[in-house]
């Protein structure tokens, strides 16, 4: 099974999947998908997405604070207990959006199916978090990851919403332990299509490797990155994200760390210039 990410003038990435049930079923499904959806190329920056959300004509901090604030207000004018003490103005305290994000990841899965007007409302303080976080009185993590700063290409299905998603069995999850298993060039792994966070995200934010919502990949969304160095696996083998690990009494590499597909195995130029060409499509190939 084959990836054949197509650019202009004949240029094209091939990645080999690796030949297991897990992206057997991964193949199938996608193949499906891409006939009637097609995939696009992008950087992956959540931040950006969610900035744009907010189409914030004042201060973001204080215009994502009382998004927050708003949000809280309305969900218990519903009958709703919010368990979290939240000041009048944002604090800069990274473990209070921990707490907000973890909120909206515990109420997320059923007020989706079974009262949308609070889904919509936790929806609101997923965002406000996720634009605050940049803000925060913890950067020590956060600014060591971005001074790494791995490379990478980010494809995913360009449709919205989102409906392709798929399924892991807990044997195919069993995958988000095996990224020390390889050492390609190039390797190629699942994005973030996670309700809670990846297990980088939460070094990055000091949080709680251990919490329910800290996961690795539960199913897929069909999006995955490529990439172009091996500077994640230089955090992870960092003295720092080491000692983060035994604080919370977690050994590095026993942790969903990422969901590893599969390799690039031929491009047709230097890897590093696909980000200046026009990206045509995906060929699945058998």
């Amino acid at each position: 099974m084959k990836l054949k990410v197509n650019f202009e003038n004949n240029h094209h990435i091939l990645i080999e999947l690796f030949e297991n049930s897990t992206m057997e079923k991964w193949f199938n499904h996608f193949f499906k998908a891409n006939n009637k959806c097609s995939y696009k190329f992008n950087d992956g920056n959540i931040y950006i997405e969610n900035k744009a959300k907010f189409n914030m004509q004042t201060d973001e901090r204080s215009h994502g604070w009382s998004t927050i604030k708003n949000a809280i207000s309305k969900i218990k004018e519903m009958g709703f207990d919010v368990p979290i003490e939240v000041p009048d103005n944002f604090n800069y305290n990274q473990q209070l959006l921990n707490e907000l994000h973890r909120y909206y990841t515990s109420n997320a899965v059923w007020s989706e199916k079974q009262n949308k007007k609070y889904f919509d409302l936790i929806s609101e303080i997923n965002l406000g978090v996720h634009v605050l976080e940049q803000y925060t009185d913890i950067q020590v993590n956060k600014t060591f990851t971005e001074n790494v700063s791995p490379a990478f290409y980010h494809l995913q299905l360009n449709e919205e919403p989102k409906t392709h998603w798929l399924d892991f069995s807990n044997e195919d999850q069993k995958l988000n332990y095996t990224y020390f298993d390889y050492d390609y060039a190039y390797i190629v792994k699942l994005d973030r299509s996670i309700l809670g966070k990846c297990v980088l995200q939460s070094f990055e934010e000091h949080d709680d490797p251990r919490e329910k919502d800290c996961s690795g990949r539960l199913g897929s969304f069909g999006g995955f990155w490529i990439e172009l160095d091996k500077k994640t696996k230089k955090i992870y083998e960092s003295q720092k994200f080491i000692e983060w690990c035994l604080e919370y009494k977690s050994d590095y590499k026993k942790l969903p760390l990422e969901f590893p597909i599969g390799y690039v195995s031929f491009f047709t130029d230097n890897l590093f210039t696909f980000y200046n060409k026009k990206f045509l499509n995906i060929d699945f190939l058998k």
